[in-house]
């Protein structure tokens, strides 16, 4: 007998696959969620609680303590008409609509500035905000503010102390390459793969780099990073973690890191639920995430002052009024 299991949520990439349809295999799975590959994709199916998020095919789990008792990597899955089988499993999507993060707005310099000021001050505070203390690239955060020297955390971690040459080079880049266009992409060899979980803690990082980049209004570097990191991706790391980065490419991200940023942009008057929240993904996916989108908008932020002193310059206005 079929069991329907109705979806709530699906993200823009797995609403891309159910419809293509055709046969796929399970890729991973865990207590919580599974992965299933088709030739047009990929799709994450988790609870509701995860958020929405582009590969994301969410439903509740009705009765199920663990998917691991369920299903075996190398299982078929198949996707008809919007709809996902997987053994005597029916996954619905037929009347869902598509989710996608929300799109970008013109953020004023003053006030990213004061978010990336109160993002570093919280992550270097921490336990008194209400969330636990950052991990993985969440750890340079704190540096931001000059609280904390960045080589003194890269000291304490192999992976940070691998990975900041490359941080480095790509902050430079971001904020030159707005005057420069021509200037080359540094090499991000390195940081495919680097470090512990599904998606590897580098690679997450430039996925948060690529989506701050496209949030920032900066297509333009987002397109050409994702030219130099995609073709690398197919084989430098795995494809659960290459599918998230094609996808941050295009900006996309979970909701949960969209909505963190947007208050980061805002001026980060109410972060601390936002990070409570980013704390709780994966090991320390999240954290790595809101880093890379952290590193672009600080690599950014001089040529939004710009732009800002130029739009007030030609309207007459003092740039603090905007």
């Amino acid at each position: 007998m079929m069991r329907l299991f109705p979806v709530t949520t699906a993200g823009a990439g797995a609403a891309r696959v159910l419809p293509a349809g055709g046969e796929g295999r399970i890729i991973a799975v865990f207590r919580r969620s599974f992965y299933a590959a088709f030739d047009a994709g990929l799709v994450c199916v988790g609870p509701p609680g995860f958020g929405p998020g582009p590969l994301h095919l969410l439903a509740p789990m009705a009765g199920i303590v663990s998917w691991q008792a369920w299903l075996d990597v190398g299982q078929r899955a198949e996707a008809e008409a919007g709809r996902l089988f997987v053994g005597d499993l029916c996954f619905d999507a037929r009347s869902v609509r598509p989710w996608r993060a929300s799109p970008p707005w013109l953020i004023p310099a003053d006030s990213l500035a004061r978010g990336l000021a109160r993002l570093s001050a919280a992550a270097n505070e921490a336990r008194p905000t209400g969330f636990a203390r950052p991990t993985g690239f969440g750890r340079l955060i704190a540096p931001l503010s000059g609280s904390v020297s960045a080589v003194t955390v890269a000291a304490e971690d192999p992976v940070i102390a691998k990975a900041l040459p490359i941080i480095d080079a790509l902050m430079a880049w971001a904020g030159r390459a707005e005057i420069a266009r021509d200037a080359p992409v540094p090499p991000v060899t390195g940081m495919l793969g680097l470090g512990p979980g599904l998606t590897p803690s580098g690679d997450d990082l430039l996925a948060g780099f690529l989506v701050g980049l496209q949030r920032l209004g900066a297509s333009h570097l987002a397109d050409r990073l994702a030219a130099s990191v995609l073709p690398l991706a197919a084989t430098e790391t795995n494809a659960i973690s290459a599918a998230y980065l094609a996808w941050a490419a295009k900006g996309e991200a979970a909701a949960s890191l969209i909505d963190a940023f947007t208050e980061i942009c805002a001026g980060g008057d109410n972060l601390a639920p936002h990070l409570a929240r980013i704390a709780e993904i994966g090991h320390s996916s999240g954290w790595d995430c809101l880093a890379g989108m952290t590193f672009a908008a600080r690599a950014m932020l001089p040529a939004l002052v710009c732009r800002d002193q130029k739009v007030a310059e030609a309207f007459g206005r003092d740039a603090g009024a905007l």
